[in-house]
């Protein structure tokens, strides 16, 4: 498979598919992997929002090192096709709230009418709430190779090409 056609690929994942597998560790807890729903801007850096006292959160204070997988788990054996990314995640600053708060609820929810049933009120997200954006910023990332079938095998992503 060409690099241009990984990186197309790679693309379509991650911009038609909803939510990330994070995978976390840190201090004494064991590893710890949690589905979020997230959105992506142009940089590929990943947001999602969480309470700060949830286990994948707490570990993010602890250890940045993190990884994420996105597939789409309603595809066919034959169908199946996902991303792996290693990188660095944290909790976003107060001061970023409002920026992120925008692209996350208009990308998780396209139609403005759906938005508006499950948006919550950017309070949420500031002063003393519980909740809280954090960040992926993928640092390696890897695609499925749909072609090689006698073992299982991911293809290098050229980020600077996606």
């Amino acid at each position: 498979m060409k690099s241009s056609e990984i990186t197309e690929k790679a693309r379509a994942i991650l911009l038609n598919n909803r939510y990330m597998t994070l995978a976390t560790s840190g201090g004494e807890v064991l590893p710890w992997a949690s589905p979020v729903a997230y959105a992506v801007d142009g940089s590929w850096r990943f947001y999602w929002y969480s309470a700060r006292n949830a286990v994948h959160s707490e570990n993010i204070l602890h250890n940045q090192n993190v990884t994420a997988a996105v597939f789409n788990s309603t595809a066919s054996f034959d169908e199946v096709d996902g991303i792996q990314m290693a990188g660095l995640a944290e909790v976003l600053p107060v001061s970023q709230t409002a920026l992120i708060h925008e692209l996350y609820w208009a990308h998780c929810f396209p139609d403005p009418d759906v938005r508006k049933k499950f948006q919550r009120p950017i309070s949420d997200f500031e002063g003393s709430s519980i909740l809280r954006y954090f960040s992926f910023q993928p640092l390696d990332m890897w695609k499925y190779d749909t072609e090689t079938t006698d073992f299982d095998q991911r293809l290098m992503v050229d980020l600077k090409a996606l």
